[in-house]
């Protein structure tokens, strides 16, 4: 009896030794399945889900079916958001879902070698291109150079917003002279400061004379932007030539739907259809 309690002494330790591994070894597995099979798994569901549901709102459109669609659309957007793994991209069709699969990786990766795999060729949908890709990837981590890996289309674009991502209105200098006065317009209008629209170039008028007071140049439209989103019409008065303050007043008496403002309006055909979409 006292041996059989000795050996029964011995065994317990290593009974729980054994559960232990087989608890870690059993998590090992499924932390293997959700980082591996799992991703590829979901996505050929998901991508079976939306075939479908797009085929039962083409052959019989209706609120049910439309919604189920949104649904499927709303699940791959869902699963997209924090994605790692580019071979569950792979089980998308060719419609634009494995190019927009591959953008959300890249960019939660933070990796640009995965924009490698969109083709030059791949449907140019906006959002899912290549370029679109590596700006998407280049904002992420305010990272100019890999602006300069867009071959299709100009990298422009891509040095805006990484310059207007880092915020400070300094970055717009660093950027292709092209693209800085856009630079500087969007970081104005979206830190609404109109300091920053005053780094902008002067730009001259080259029309007729007798059409000049119609002009207005990108810095009046850089503080036309920002007045017209802070709502405040007392703005309006200190930007630019005419034309662009009755704009400003027409913009902003129709989003508050304020008639007083439209009298401010010199143009008399401006200042009727501003009346006459308020009443």
């Amino acid at each position: 009896m006292i041996k059989l309690k000795k050996q029964l002494g011995f065994a317990l330790p290593i009974a729980i030794l054994i559960a232990v591994v087989l608890i870690v070894a059993g998590g090992t597995g499924y932390y293997f399945y959700k980082t591996s099979k799992g991703p590829v798994k979901e996505a050929e569901k998901i991508e079976q889900q939306l075939e479908e549901s797009l085929k039962e709102h083409s052959e019989n459109p209706s609120k049910e079916s439309w919604e189920k669609l949104e649904l499927a659309k709303s699940e791959l957007e869902g699963f997209l958001k924090e994605l790692k793994d580019p071979r569950a991209c792979e089980k998308f069709g060719p419609s634009g879902e494995r190019e927009h699969c591959l953008v959300n990786v890249t960019k939660n990766l933070k990796d640009p070698s995965v924009c490698e795999k969109i083709s030059l060729e791949s449907p140019d949908i906006v959002g899912r291109t290549q370029s679109e890709c590596y700006k998407g990837v280049a904002v992420v981590l305010k990272d100019y150079s890999i602006c300069e890996k867009i071959t299709r289309g100009l990298p422009g674009e891509c040095y805006v917003e990484v310059a207007v991502t880092i915020g400070d209105p300094s970055e717009c200098g660093k950027i292709p002279p092209a693209n800085k006065d856009n630079c500087y317009r969007m970081m104005a209008v979206g830190q609404l400061d109109f300091s920053i629209c005053e780094r902008m170039s002067v730009e001259e008028y080259q029309g007729p004379p007798e059409h000049k007071y119609l002009w207005a140049s990108n810095k009046d439209y850089c503080y036309l932007d920002i007045i017209n989103k802070i709502e405040d019409p007392s703005k309006c008065k200190e930007i630019g030539p005419r034309d662009t303050k009755d704009i400003c007043y027409f913009q902003i008496a129709i989003k508050i739907q304020n008639s007083d403002l439209c009298e401010e309006i010199k143009s008399k055909f401006m200042r009727d259809e501003c009346l006459k979409q308020i009443k």
